[in-house]
């Protein structure tokens, strides 16, 4: 717990440091996902909401779920329909139902490294989290960012600056502490391949 306030301070004394800005308008276009059980989350695009697909395919990868719970930042709760899935990429698309729904705008490049990013996910707990990040390293389909990602922030969203759609949330890596893990370093899939 101790390692956790300490970097939750660390990222906190470097955003004021920096002059950072987290682009709170963003919170708008992160959705909560309950599929089957699970939690993910989501992100609102003019295509439809944009997500990881490993939340939508089970472990032994023969069975598909077509349609999740989503719940929005107003707290509706509306079903999400799965359009498109590519475990490949990891890229999931479903088209929302029954809502009008704001649109992110999805940045025209990706991050570099060195990059302030600003990652929104509803992780552990069902609750979301706004957290600022840098980008490590960039390749031309993968971000990997120094943010704390933890499970459940699989389909959120990585913000670039300007508040515009720059990756999703695919995994997390989790790093021994003792006889336990904490997450570390999160994988996201640049825009790229949006």
């Amino acid at each position: 717990m101790r390692l956790i306030k300490l970097a939750v301070l660390l990222i906190t004394t470097f955003v004021i440091l920096t002059g950072f800005k987290i682009c709170p308008e963003t919170r708008q276009y992160v959705v909560k996902l309950e599929i089957a059980g699970c939690q993910g989350s989501g992100v609102l695009t003019k295509y439809g909401l944009l997500s990881a697909a490993h939340l939508f395919v089970n472990k032994s990868g023969d069975k598909i779920i077509l349609a999740a719970k989503a719940i929005y930042s107003d707290h509706s709760v509306h079903l999400a329909v799965l359009d498109k899935l590519d475990t490949i990429t990891d890229l999931a698309l479903l088209i929302p139902t029954g809502i009008d729904y704001p649109e992110c705008d999805i940045a025209q490049k990706s991050p570099s490294n060195g990059d302030m990013t600003t990652i929104i996910g509803c992780g552990w707990h069902w609750e979301f989290a706004i957290r600022g990040g840098i980008v490590a390293t960039h390749t031309m389909a993968d971000l990997s960012l120094d943010a704390r990602i933890v499970p459940g922030d699989s389909g959120g969203g990585v913000f670039n600056e300007d508040g515009d759609l720059a990756g999703i949330i695919q995994t997390v890596t989790l790093v021994p502490v003792g006889d336990t893990s904490v997450p570390g370093f999160g994988s996201c899939c640049s825009t790229e391949r949006l």
